[in-house]
């Protein structure tokens, strides 16, 4: 978040990172969001910060705000992250189309590309086609991408509701 060697952004990031309450975590993205200089890699992660902020209390459709901002201006040409965050948070509100439709929007190059294949499954398998959801399952646990390999055969197997593991936060 550093711009032209001005390190008020990297001290505001570290005070967002630092921050033990939502709202103080919420007040410092305002103040990010607000400069002029930051560079769009850097909005795109101030959007899925504060969509996660969001969705880990339960509010779905704050979360989803700053990232269809995002949506709105550059389309399908996000990167994963925002896609994956837009899913997550359309799936949560029961948009199942408009949730599968950003997590196919990951491409495979993308690091997000394993866990939005592995969603893409989810919905597969909770909408009753297990060969489809099995063929998502299998590309998430093929991706060169994928860190976490192992994730993917245990939780398709579990029988837990898929929207309680769509949130590494507690709400």
């Amino acid at each position: 978040l550093q711009a032209d060697g001005d390190s008020g952004g990297e001290a505001l990031f570290w005070r967002l990172r630092l921050a033990s309450e939502t709202e103080s975590a919420l007040a410092v993205i305002r103040d990010l969001e607000g400069r002029d200089d930051l560079p769009q890699s850097a909005r795109e992660s101030l959007a899925v910060e504060e969509s996660q902020i969001h969705f880990a209390t339960g509010r779905y459709q704050e979360a989803l705000a700053p990232l269809e901002l995002l949506i709105d201006e550059a389309g399908d040409r996000l990167p994963g992250r925002v896609s994956l965050m837009a899913g997550l948070c359309y799936l949560a509100l029961d948009k199942i189309q408009k949730s599968r439709q950003s997590f196919a929007n990951v491409v495979s190059e993308d690091s997000a590309y394993p866990w939005a294949r592995f969603y893409l499954g989810r919905i597969a398998l909770d909408g009753g086609d297990p060969n489809l959801a099995l063929r998502y399952f299998e590309s998430a646990e093929n991706s060169p991408l994928g860190e976490r390999r192992h994730t993917y055969g245990a939780a398709s197997q579990s029988q837990e509701p898929m929207m309680a593991r769509t949130s590494p936060y507690s709400a």
